[in-house]
């Protein structure tokens, strides 16, 4: 789905976790690694498909409590754990806990990998609009992965927008209207690019940004529909660089 003109944008705003990386794949491989070398998920008869299943489950619900500023992350890391160990009926001592909540913070770059095609679209990007992010999550770890993947120069620095910094979280229009303040913008310039209807889409649509949705088909919420729909990086690249429009 592409609708409208590529080139009246001025300013091009990404998301980060499963937009620019895979953040469920970073988040699955390091809670696996963690779980075997602290707890030996293995020794206690759990399989690990089903053990992560619940427990991303439970961190999801944990993370939205975060956000609405309802618990903190200490109380988010060790909550997930209680709750999930609890659900197999396996007691967790208050040490283990904190080792794998160590072992994740201490780990988890390890596995932050860009997706193929966006650090090249970035770099054409920036080439042509002023690019910048708006994200979710704590403003260390969001720049440390930022900088894991050697990006941080395709970011405008002041246009680099997190939820922690700013005090409010997706898709708050707040936080989508601190990005054209700091940019010197209308709604009308600027779109927002990101893999969450709930998060992304909702949140442009709502003060009259252009959005765009990638990597992910779900649009299942009504009234709710993104200005563009890329499968990945080279979908949007075909539109943004080509100057396809109207299409």
């Amino acid at each position: 789905m592409r609708r409208g003109r590529i080139s009246v944008y001025k300013a091009v705003f990404l998301d980060l976790d499963n937009t620019i990386f895979s953040f469920d794949e970073m988040y699955k491989k390091t809670s696996h690694e963690a779980l075997n070398q602290v707890i030996g998920i293995q020794e206690l008869g759990l399989a690990f498909p089903s053990f992560y299943e619940t427990f991303r489950s439970i961190a999801d619900e944990l993370y939205f409590e975060y956000e609405k500023g309802k618990r903190t992350m200490d109380s988010y890391r060790d909550e997930r754990w209680i709750r999930t160990f609890k659900h197999f009926k396996i007691p967790i001592e208050q040490d283990k806990m904190k080792e794998l909540n160590e072992y994740i913070v201490s780990n988890y770059l390890d596995h932050v990998e860009p997706f193929t095609g966006a650090r090249e679209f970035l770099q054409r990007l920036q080439e042509r609009y002023r690019v910048g992010l708006i994200t979710n999550g704590p403003v260390e770890m969001q720049l440390a992965k930022l900088g894991k993947m050697n990006m941080m120069s395709y970011f405008e620095k002041d246009l680099v927008i997190i939820s922690e910094e700013i005090g409010v979280s997706k898709p708050d229009p707040r936080i989508f209207q601190q990005a054209l303040a700091r940019a010197g913008m209308t709604a009308e310039e600027a779109v927002h690019m990101g893999d969450s209807m709930k998060h992304d889409i909702v949140g442009a649509n709502g003060i009259g940004m252009a959005s765009a949705l990638i990597h992910t088909e779900k649009t299942d919420l009504a009234n709710q529909v993104p200005t563009y729909h890329f499968r990945d990086f080279f979908d949007a690249a075909e539109v943004f660089f080509n100057k396809v429009e109207n299409v």
